[in-house]
């Protein structure tokens, strides 16, 4: 057996003009807007897309798409993967301000791009069946970044009105009401903990419904790490410079923070020194003490960490994201530099080197899993296309008659599904959990967030409820059709009479004219 090369990816999307800039120095894919690069070889594009200036934090990706919102516009660019090209252009109401992608490993394949907008409400797209939903618009002014779960069940919003807020993703696309008198489009509960606009988020990798982290970071120049399941603080940090980027390290153990002033720093929660960063006024100074067991540099700088450039200046951090091991941590700055940190060298010198140039600044970068590792999850739905977004108007109870979901059903053989029938059996067990969008994971995520057994039965309630309605409705399209082939002999044996009768009417007519004769 054959070893594969391990590799690992990231994308990148910039915020300036899709052309190139008239004498531009960078040497790596002028003109392209969006990338997907190697690590460990950024000269060469893996994939390229062209044509979108991106809003910060305006890039998600799936195994089959890549999303990009367009800057100072209601315009979601989509790409396809395996065409390599552009292939639609979703139009939404309301100016696209960020977005993110989940639910693709839950779901065998396809997911939910959730945008954020400058009315302060989220809209959701599920891209395999076109389905449109929209958010209240809680947040009172424009949504500036959105994070996920893991585990897919949440979303945390945070907004330039100060506030985050934590949404259930399943009661957000579920058919029919949580409970009586209730809206499914309102947030879980509001987090308030900060005094000035959201700039970053980033939620923990803990697959538990009730213990998983989030950290915020604000103009106030604080941090704050939250329960979002209880809305608790556990843990406030002012710091010297406005926070623009955050990132969490893949165990949850510190976050990095990116600054405005181009620099990066790092929380350990695990630090035993329990020093912070305080920012203390005096004749008008703020004097930067370490936090986090960050080491002072050979120079006694402090503990911010500077990017060593050649080439221009880097400008202030505008996205973080942590590699594959946490070994790596890579920045975007506003000057097109991606650089590359060692935050696994302990003590040492994190700055490693600017992995590459682009022409205009970065505007997002998303890590991507690990080329050539195998899947956990065996593939079972394949999206070759996405279907437009379309509103879904008024909620009625119930799955619409009309919900469809356009994907390819792949892994039918290691089923055993063996005969046509059995495999007809087995998709509509996939398209089952689809619709109902994965009762089970739903009932345990709530569990966490009330810890009501009435909740719980509630929600049971609703997934039968659902796989009732199901079960009717294909019934309903069963007796429909009967109903059609009935009609149509019907029309059949009429249009027979009424052409009989015109013939006979005609005769009687010709007859009457050749007596008068």
């Amino acid at each position: 057996m054959s070893s594969q090369k391990l590799t690992e990816l990231i994308a990148t999307a910039t915020s300036g003009p899709a052309s190139v800039k008239p004498g531009s120095s960078s040497t790596s894919l002028k003109g392209a807007t969006i990338q997907i690069l190697s690590v460990h070889n950024a000269s060469h594009a893996r994939e390229t897309f062209k044509n979108c200036c991106a809003v910060p934090g305006g890039l998600a990706v799936s195994s089959s798409h890549v999303f990009a919102a367009q800057k100072d516009k209601a315009v979601v660019h989509v790409y396809s993967r395996s065409k390599r090209n552009q292939e639609t252009l979703a139009i939404l109401p309301e100016r696209v301000t960020c977005l993110t992608f989940v639910g693709e490993e839950a779901d065998g394949g396809v997911g939910v791009l959730i945008v954020g907008t400058e009315e302060g409400r989220i809209v959701l797209w599920q891209v395999a069946t076109g389905r449109q939903i929209f958010s209240t618009a809680s947040h009172i002014q424009k949504v500036t970044c959105i994070a996920a779960s893991p585990s897919g069940t949440h979303i945390l919003t945070g907004s330039a009105d100060s506030t985050i807020q934590s949404w259930s993703l399943q009661t957000l696309q579920s058919f029919t009401p949580t409970s009586i008198g209730t809206s499914n489009a309102n947030p879980l509960r509001t987090l308030s903990g900060h005094r000035a606009p959201i700039t970053s988020l980033a939620v923990g990798h803990g697959h538990s419904p009730s213990l998983n982290i989030a950290v915020s970071a604000s103009e106030d120049k604080t941090c704050v790490t939250w329960n979002y399941h209880s809305g608790a603080i556990l843990h406030k940090i002012a710091i010297p410079h406005c926070p623009t980027a955050l990132a969490l390290d893949p165990l949850d153990r510190a976050f990095y923070i990116g600054f405005e002033t181009g620099q990066l720093g790092c929380l350990d929660y695990y630090d035993t020194k329990g020093a912070t960063f305080n920012v203390l006024s005096r004749e008008g100074k703020a004097l930067e003490q370490e936090f986090g067991g960050a080491e002072r540099d050979a120079n006694g700088e402090g503990a911010l960490w500077d990017a060593k450039v050649v080439d221009g200046e880097v400008g202030s951090v505008t996205t973080l994201t942590v590699g594959y091991d946490g070994s790596r941590l890579l920045s975007g700055h506003e000057g097109g530099q991606i650089v590359l940190w060692n935050v696994g060298a302990g003590g040492g010198e994190k700055f490693d080197r600017v992995l590459c140039k682009l022409d205009y600044p970065v505007a997002a970068l998303v890590s991507l899993p690990i080329e050539g590792l195998e899947k956990g999850e065996p593939e079972r739905l394949r999206l070759h296309t996405t279907v437009k977004p379309k509103a879904e108007g008024v909620r009625v109870e119930g799955v619409p008659y009309h919900h469809t979901i356009v994907a390819q059903q792949v892994g039918l053989g290691d089923r055993g599904a063996e005969s046509w029938s059995e495999k007809q059996m087995a998709g509509q067990m996939i398209l089952d959990e689809m619709l109902i969008y994965k009762g089970g994971s739903e009932l345990d995520g709530n569990q966490g967030q009330n810890g009501s057994a009435d909740a719980t039965e509630d929600l049971k309630a609703e997934v039968e409820l659902l796989k009732k309605q199901l079960a009717e409705a294909r019934t309903g399209e069963e007796q429909a059709q009967e109903r059609f082939g009935k009609l149509q002999v019907e029309h059949a044996i009429l249009a027979g009479e009424h052409e009989a009768a015109r013939k006979r009417k005609k005769r009687k007519a010709e007859k009457e004219e050749t007596a008068i004769d």
